[in-house]
């Protein structure tokens, strides 16, 4: 988790979670994490409220946002845990308005068109703190186009005129 407020990156919550099975060899090569990694890691209910408190409030904002939400959601759930209700924003959806004349908005891309660094790419703690780095570019190009609020920003991810656009 990495909250983003008044134009800066603040808190930050990270640790690898034990996933109660074996990882994959695949999910191991992509993501750098084996087995021996997370053998003393936390399993997910241990960590579920912290993460509500850290989602509660706040818009949930991920590159393919229902993606990450289906799995965040469904953990809360498998673990008995209320799911935080709240906004959600799309950083995909958010560049492709944003940025139209590229041809491809994935999290590499865009990582390389912004020229940002993630250190962790294909971890949840890398992939979130560049997305993170990510909104605020992304806010950057909103505000210069006139949007000022959420209820604007919605309008123009929905291709309606906004301010000064």
């Amino acid at each position: 988790c990495v909250h983003v407020a008044d134009g800066r990156i603040g808190a930050k919550y990270s640790t690898l979670v034990d996933p109660g099975c074996g990882i994959p060899s695949y999910i191991s090569r992509m993501t750098g994490i084996d087995e021996t990694m997370v053998q003393a890691a936390p399993r997910f209910e241990e960590i579920s409220a912290v993460v509500r408190r850290a989602l509660a409030g706040r818009v949930f904002v991920a590159h393919n946002v229902r993606f990450d939400w289906r799995f965040v959601a469904s953990e809360m759930e498998r673990t008995r845990s209320e799911v935080p209700s709240g906004d959600r924003l799309c950083t995909v959806r958010f560049a492709k308005r944003a940025l139209p004349g590229l041809r491809r908005w994935g999290l590499d891309a865009l990582i390389e068109y912004y020229d940002l660094e993630c250190r962790a790419r294909h971890r949840a703690w890398g992939d979130a703190l560049v997305t993170a780095e990510l909104l605020l570019l992304l806010l950057e190009a909103a505000d210069r186009r006139g949007v000022q609020s959420w209820d604007q920003l919605q309008r123009w991810l929905a291709g309606q005129p906004v301010g000064a656009e």
